[in-house]
């Protein structure tokens, strides 16, 4: 429960002037018009000028912000900074803690809507550290949603892709007739519409989910195996991200950085949270619950037959009589534990909710610390009693669960028949050749 006011000392405010902005945003607007015009015109020496101006707004745009610092107090409604309110707690999507070279860290709070968000300048990690727990924004509290540049465009797919709708978008418009500056308009729509298109990241306690385009990715922590930073450089232009390769052999990129114009996340930023979920994941790992999971997942039993009998085994939790008695806290355990399988988890949330008394708020808790969707709407529908939306999570996970194991196969047949490939000697053939020849 959030119910104390606390206060840390020795941070600041960090924030852009709005003014310089809007300021910035003057000569850029000037300049492209000019710069289109006077083209036109054939007139080089507005064109020197137009880019003056484009030059002068770039440069106001990337000055340093200010720093101001003041005491800064956490309580149940928000955030006061110097005595004046700075954020509702209500209006705070998520938090991230952003490192920085040489400097004392940051947190972001990035607020819901189009709400701009907020730098605040901590002391040391430690301290960032609590105060995103007193915000309950710790990646053992809550799920952040972060939004990066379009998966599907990454370099290389990515560039290819622009290249080729740059050439059909030319040659077509040549074909009817249109004009060059015509194709330049279109492509330039195209262009701000793919801007505008975000995957969306949510990092979790259990895992993470890649959502692009509606399409969506569920990748537990468990089966991720290794995370590595890409950089690629293409038109002078460099991007960044991360590398993600699961148990099963699947390669993920997600980019991070490189989108011109737009100040977003970092790769160090988007790394430190999914490692942070990670750690999160493996602390929680004791193994000393897997006995009663076998009491918790289906094991062949239709929907209505399995949530009977975990509201029969939480009611021999609390001390029936007719059923072996189960301690709380070890349903508490599987729940809590993000290590435990959804199914296991959704078990132990139905088992509690039997009894009257339980920790609601505490469920509730743990729901918005998971990443998977099912999961969350699964624990969600246990607090309300929907017994059709639990039936239709066990459905869904059921068959995540055989797509999974199918996955599994298929990759250990593919490396089968790669180990096939390889002669006795460790060497492929086309080399084991060329030796015995020379």
């Amino acid at each position: 429960m959030r119910t104390e006011h606390i206060e840390f000392s020795g941070t600041a405010l960090v924030r852009w002037n709005p003014w310089r902005i809007v300021l910035s945003d003057v000569p850029l607007v000037l300049g492209l018009i000019g710069v289109v015009t006077s083209y036109q015109r054939g007139k080089l020496l507005r064109v020197l000028f137009a880019l003056c101006l484009v030059q002068i707004g770039l440069i106001l745009r990337n000055t340093p912000p200010w720093e101001r610092d003041g005491r800064l107090i956490v309580h149940p409604e928000g955030i006061d900074f110097d005595g004046r309110r700075l954020v509702d707690r209500a209006s705070i999507h998520h938090a991230l803690l952003v490192p920085r070279p040489d400097q004392p860290p940051l947190v972001r709070i990035v607020r819901r809507g189009l709400e701009p968000s907020i730098d605040l300048r901590v002391r040391d990690d430690q301290q960032g550290q609590q105060l995103m727990q007193a915000l309950g924004q710790h990646a053992s509290q809550s799920v952040a949603v972060l939004s990066l540049p379009l998966q599907i465009l990454a370099h290389p797919m990515g560039s290819i892709m622009m290249a080729g709708l740059a050439i059909t978008v030319l040659v077509g418009g040549m074909a009817i007739g249109a004009s060059p500056m015509t194709c330049i308009l279109v492509f330039a729509a195209i262009t701000i519409a793919r801007s505008l298109l975000r995957t969306h990241l949510h990092v979790g306690t259990d895992g993470l989910v890649i959502d692009t385009l509606g399409m969506r990715k569920y990748v537990q922590f468990r089966d991720l195996v290794k995370i590595t930073r890409y950089e690629s450089s293409h038109i002078k232009w460099t991007e960044r991200g991360l590398d993600l390769m699961t148990l099963h052999g699947e390669h993920l990129r997600l980019p991070v950085e490189g989108e011109r114009g737009r100040k977003g996340y970092t790769v160090e930023m988007v790394e430190r949270r999914i490692l942070e979920g990670m750690v999160t994941h493996a602390a929680s790992d004791h193994g000393d619950e897997q006995a009663l999971t076998e009491q918790l997942v289906p094991q062949g039993r239709d929907a209505s037959a399995w949530i009977q009998s975990l509201r029969t085994l939480g009611a021999g939790s609390l001390g029936g009589m007719r059923h072996a008695p189960i301690p709380l806290d070890r349903l508490w355990r599987v729940l809590e534990n993000p290590s435990m399988t959804p199914l296991a988890r959704i078990g132990a949330a139905v088992a509690l909710t039997a009894s009257a008394s339980v920790d609601r708020p505490r469920i509730a808790t743990i729901a918005r610390s998971a990443a998977a969707p099912r999961l969350r709407v699964a624990l969600e529908a246990s607090l309300e009693g929907q017994d059709a939306a639990l039936a239709s999570a066990l459905d869904a996970l059921l068959l995540e669960d055989a797509e999974a194991q199918k996955a599994a196969a298929a990759w250990q047949e593919r490396k089968a028949r790669a180990n096939e490939r390889i002669v006795d000697d460790r060497y492929p053939r086309h080399i084991a050749w060329w030796r015995s020849r020379h």
